[in-house]
């Protein structure tokens, strides 16, 4: 006859309880989807970057130019700029009623070893609490923020929060910043360059700051000493010097994005930094308004009679130039594949083939006449 043990009963209650206790057992949540690699919120991801031209005409109206396909959409206006500036999302637009942002609606994201591209809905944002103008505005792509300048005071504004869905106000710096960089600001005092939020010492020095750009090699800061070169590796920075030739100054540096060649205008003639080569090189060319580098070989000017010119960056005579008819101020901006030359007496965009003996590929109308043009997306 079989008699159960004690140690038999309990282990028999424990089996008759495991239904019991396996329904009182609280749920196993499921995990949550893994945000995708290169994510961002309200933006939609592509497979190739959309270019776009932001313009802004002399009364501060505004229009989004898309390059694909040639639409044009036009964006609310708000008063005439005084100062103009961009990186590769944004337009800044300095105005007596305060700072107006354009956000192109188009981006690429540089992750070094590959990138992404970005679409969002394209808008203009009123800024505020800006100082009262006009203002020196230094912003790039990657930046954590914009640099305000304004006579005897500096504001810093979020540049992320300009792609969310709430305008950001400035604050205030209690020193003078000259430009930003990665998560961080450059600082310059008497000669002295200094970095808030990055580690890193610089010894170089830095006298009479002028035009800076944003690179994929780094920040480069116009010296009198020469070019500074601030390169942000994980928050770590460090710089070099490419040394001044002698003569006069460039007041701004245009290159393409994640370019190595940068040119600016001079009197006389225009200024080209290669910093892959570490040298600066000089072009001389009487009246040139406007100056864009579509790739490393190339630079193209235009001047105040409106000849657009192609130049080799290593220097020397104009490689080709034609006639262009230019009825107010031209500007001029370029990528990989082709020009485009503004003009604030004409309500159109040509594009310019450079490679193929500077003809215009296309005249777009875009139904204001720009005074402002900048290229996002790239």
């Amino acid at each position: 006859m079989y008699f159960p043990t004690p140690r038999r009963l309990a282990a028999a209650g424990l089996i008759a309880l495991l239904p019991v206790l396996a329904a009182c057992a609280a749920p196993v949540p499921e995990p949550e989807p893994a945000v995708p690699h290169g994510h961002i919120d309200g933006a939609s991801e592509l497979s190739e970057p959309r270019a776009r031209l932001i313009l802004i005409d002399p009364a501060g109206r505004v229009a989004l130019l898309d390059l694909s396909g040639g639409d044009v959409e036009n964006l609310p206006g708000g008063d005439a700029p005084r100062g103009f500036s961009a990186d590769e999302r944004f337009a800044y637009l300095d105005t007596e009623a305060g700072l107006r942002v354009i956000d192109g609606g188009s981006w690429t994201a540089d992750h070094g070893d590959h990138s992404h591209y970005y679409t969002a809905p394209a808008r203009a944002i009123t800024i505020p609490g800006t100082a009262p103008g006009p203002l020196s505005i230094a912003a790039a792509e990657g930046a954590a923020h914009v640099i305000l300048r304004a006579a005897g005071r500096t504001q810093v504004l979020d540049r992320e929060a300009l792609g969310g869905p709430e305008a950001p106000g400035p604050r205030a710096l209690e020193d003078d910043a000259i430009a930003p960089l990665g998560a961080g600001t450059v600082h310059i005092s008497a000669g002295t360059v200094s970095l808030r939020g990055l580690a890193g010492e610089i010894t170089q020095t830095c006298t009479d700051p002028g035009a800076t750009a944003s690179t994929r090699r780094g920040l480069v800061i116009d010296c009198a000493e020469g070019a500074l070169i601030l390169r942000d590796r994980s928050g770590t920075v460090s710089a070099q010097q490419v040394p001044a030739i002698a003569g006069e100054r460039v007041t701004t540096l245009e290159h393409r994005p994640r370019g190595t060649v940068l040119a600016g205008p001079i009197p006389g003639g225009i200024r080209v930094l290669d910093l892959e080569n570490s040298v600066w090189r000089e072009i001389r060319q009487d009246g040139v308004r406007a100056v864009a580098v579509p790739d490393a070989e190339t630079v193209l000017t235009l001047d105040d009679v409106g000849i657009l010119r192609s130049h080799s960056a290593a220097g020397g005579e104009p490689q080709v130039q034609r006639q262009l008819e230019i009825l107010g101020t031209p500007s001029l901006v370029a990528d990989g594949e082709r020009a485009y030359v503004a003009d604030s007496g004409s309500p159109r965009i040509l594009e310019i083939d450079f490679r193929d003996g500077l003809r215009t590929a296309r005249e777009l109308p875009v139904g204001l006449s720009a005074i402002h043009v900048a290229q996002v997306g790239l």
